[in-house]
């Protein structure tokens, strides 16, 4: 694969216009390609992937356009990405031309060219999912029966959305799965969180109450779709029939926790049993593994789990990264000094993560891009700093732009003596496995480890706080 030639990224935005009104007539069926127009850009490229495996990084040109020519290519879903990333069809004798704003990237997603109608119709389906989630909660308040009721109305009026699409445009046999998997494994998604939403966690136990035919659709899951094993649809409702099927398994000795080591060694078990296609079965694996290590209270179990997950993955990079991870894991357990990374103060000053303590410290995080959460965090530490003086709050941004970071504390008159921001934000996050926004991490007065993974807006942090104090 190649990009193309100067003079054919300058005439395809030409093409795209031309192409805009015929979206779907394939001009050259021997050549493809994939371009656009990134605004308000984050980076000077993009990232295109598929099935994991990054096929080329494409650079933007001095006006934020960049353009790619495949010399051959099997068609099916492909990533772009670009800070964040969205999903698109590409098949031989496509030449798709998309415009985003990086500023709502996923509503401002908009495909022009041969190729077009497809992808456009993928992110409709796709936003509409997301307006139908966020009115779930009060659907999922309701019986059995009513919530099926609903559920099947969501999912004929985009069934009939798709049949006038279909027969309007005729689009290929493979595109049709992907489509098609687009509503149906939505729909799936939606009943299979349903007794978590509806009955709580404490009581699971109702499950058994459901109709005997709730979950019928199940016969007819493909545990090993090789053409959309990584759509987010369909791999998000792997994920959440895994949970719970696992934890049925389970139910009677135990409640339900996604991050428990019962949970975490039952989903390993069953993703094994059930998953036939291999690179699904590895990332499946591999996240269910990294997702119990990053949340692990019990480390004893650390090195079970991984072992539980060595017998199965057959990937040597996600073996690679687990072990890191392991490493780093082992290190952030309380008693052990906090791993010392070097940070940078509003003078501008490199210190070390460890010259900051001289009495128990809590340590927070926050980032410029996130606006709302930063200024939550912050209210959040100074009411706890006033009700609780023997303790350091101390907040650390994972921003490198200085002079951003230094604009938002002034602005909004954060404590420029309690700010800092890490020197090598990627080191940092690795190594104190920073997986979480609201990850809060306490230390004693000599730097060593009292909390590893606990929360600042938990119920129970201020009695975590004074239970502390009084050891």
């Amino acid at each position: 694969m190649k990009q193309t030639p100067l003079h054919i990224k300058l005439l395809f935005p030409l093409i795209a216009i031309v192409l805009g009104s015929c979206a779907d007539l394939k001009v050259n069926e021997e050549l493809t390609y994939f371009g656009g127009e990134i605004v308000n850009p984050k980076a000077p490229f993009v990232l295109l992937v598929k099935n994991s495996v990054v096929v080329d990084t494409i650079p933007l040109d001095e006006n934020n356009y960049f353009m790619y020519q495949f010399d051959a290519i099997e068609p099916g879903l492909f990533s772009f990405i670009h800070k964040e990333y969205q999903l698109i069809y590409i098949e031989p004798g496509d030449s798709i031309m998309l415009r985003v704003n990086t500023f709502e990237f996923d509503e401002s997603l908009a495909y022009t060219g041969a190729g077009a109608t497809k992808n456009n119709f993928l992110i409709t389906m796709f936003l509409h999912n997301e307006r139908e989630s966020k009115a779930m909660p009060s659907y999922y308040q309701l019986s059995p029966e009513k919530f099926e009721k609903a559920l099947d109305s969501m999912r004929a009026t985009r069934s009939e959305k798709f049949a006038h699409f279909s027969k309007k445009m005729h689009p290929s046999k493979d595109f049709i799965e992907v489509a098609q998997a687009s509503i149906d494994y939505d729909y799936y998604s939606k009943k299979e969180l349903y007794p978590f939403a509806h009955y709580g966690s404490n009581h699971l136990k109702n499950m058994e109450n459901l109709p005997v035919d709730f979950y019928s659709y199940r016969k007819n899951v493909d545990f090993g779709n090789d053409n959309i094993y990584t759509y987010y649809p369909y791999y998000r409702y792997l994920n959440a029939y895994l949970d719970n099927v696992a934890y049925s398994t389970y139910m009677k000795e135990a409640r339900f926790n996604r991050n428990s080591p019962v949970h975490t060694a039952t989903k390993l078990k069953l993703i094994d049993s059930i998953i036939t296609h291999q690179e699904l079965k590895n990332d499946l694996l591999f996240n269910a593994t990294r997702r119990y290590l990053l949340h692990a209270k019990n480390i004893e179990k650390n090195q079970e789990m991984v072992a539980a997950f060595s017998q199965s993955n057959t990937n040597d990079e996600h073996h690679s990264q687990l072990k890191k991870l392991l490493s780093y894991c082992s290190n952030m357990v309380p008693g052990k000094p906090l791993p010392n990374q070097l940070v940078v103060n509003t003078n501008n000053t490199i210190k070390d993560l460890q010259d900051l303590i001289d009495k128990p410290t809590i340590f927070f995080f926050w980032s410029v891009g996130s606006s709302s959460h930063s200024k939550r965090i912050h209210n959040r530490a100074a009411d706890l700093q006033s009700k609780f003086p023997e303790y350091d709050f101390i907040g650390i941004s994972v921003d490198e732009n200085h002079e951003g970071w230094l604009k938002i504390i002034t602005n909004r008159g954060y404590n420029p003596e309690s700010e800092f921001r890490f020197l090598d934000v990627a080191k940092a996050e690795e190594q104190l496995v920073l997986n979480s926004a609201n990850k809060t991490i306490i230390t004693n007065r000599h730097g060593e480890i009292i909390k590893n993974n606990t929360n600042l807006f938990a119920s129970n942090f201020e009695s975590q706080l004074l239970g502390l104090l009084n050891q």
